[in-house]
C-alpha cells in the first residue's frame, strides 16, 4: 500500500491529473480536438519528457535513484521542471485563452521556484505532498470558481493526501517537517495565484 501511494501520487502525474479534471468539469465547450493536443501536451512534458530526463540522470550518475533521496540530487530536476511550468504557462495555456489553467500552472510554476531554492539551500521538501495538496486547492478553487459541486473529488484528493503523508512517512523518506511544509509550498501559491488572478 505504501509503495501504491507513492506512485499512484507521484508529483509527475499532478500536471496531467489537474489538466484532466479542469476539461472534465469546465462548463464551458472545448473542441475533442484541442482538449486532446492539451492534455497530450501537458502530458509528453510534465511526465515523459521528465521521466527521460530523469533516466539519462540516472545513467549518468548524476543521480542514485528516482526517489531523489540525496536533497543534492533534485536541484537540477527541479530546475528543469521549473522552466517546463514556465514553458507550459507561455505555449500551452496563455492567460487569454485558458485564464484558469494558467493560474494552475503559474502556481506550479512557483512551488517549483520555492522549492529549486529549498534544494539549492540544502532543505529537503516533500515532492509528493506538495504535487497533491496543489491539486487539492486547484480542485477546491475550480468548483468556487464555475460553482460546481466537487465533494466527492476533494473527499477524495483529502484521502490521497493523508494516505500520501502516511506512506512516506512509513517509508521514512520523509520527517514531519519536510511532509508539511511540501503540503504549504504546494497548496498555498495555487491560493494565492488564483485570488490575485481572479481579481486582476
Amino acid at each position: 500500500m505504501i509503495k501504491l501511494a507513492n506512485y499512484l501520487f507521484h508529483p509527475l502525474w499532478i500536471p496531467s491529473f489537474g489538466t484532466f479534471y479542469f476539461f472534465l468539469r469546465s462548463p464551458s465547450y472545448y473542441e475533442p480536438q484541442i482538449i486532446g493536443a492539451k492534455v497530450l501536451a501537458v502530458s509528453v512534458l510534465t511526465f515523459f519528457l521528465p521521466a527521460v530526463i530523469l533516466f539519462i540522470l540516472r545513467y549518468l550518475r548524476h543521480i542514485q535513484s528516482y526517489e531523489l533521496k540525496d536533497v543534492r540530487e533534485r536541484k537540477l530536476p527541479l530546475l528543469l521542471f521549473t522552466v517546463i511550468a514556465a514553458f507550459i504557462l507561455r505555449y500551452v495555456f496563455s492567460y487569454a485563452d485558458f485564464p484558469v489553467m494558467n493560474l494552475f500552472f503559474m502556481g506550479i510554476f512557483i512551488s517549483g521556484i520555492i522549492m529549486t531554492l529549498a534544494a539549492l539551500t540544502g532543505y529537503k521538501v516533500s515532492l509528493h505532498t506538495a504535487g497533491i495538496s496543489g491539486l487539492l486547492v486547484f480542485v477546491c478553487l475550480l468548483s468556487y470558481y464555475f460553482l460546481i459541486p466537487g465533494i466527492a473529488w476533494i473527499a477524495f484528493l483529502f484521502f490521497a493526501l493523508g494516505w500520501t503523508f502516511s506512506a512516506r512517512l512509513v517509508s521514512k523518506a520523509h520527517n514531519v517537517i519536510e511532509l508539511t511544509f511540501g503540503v504549504i509550498i504546494g497548496g498555498i501559491p495555487q491560493l494565492l495565484i488564483f485570488f490575485w488572478g481572479y481579481n486582476m
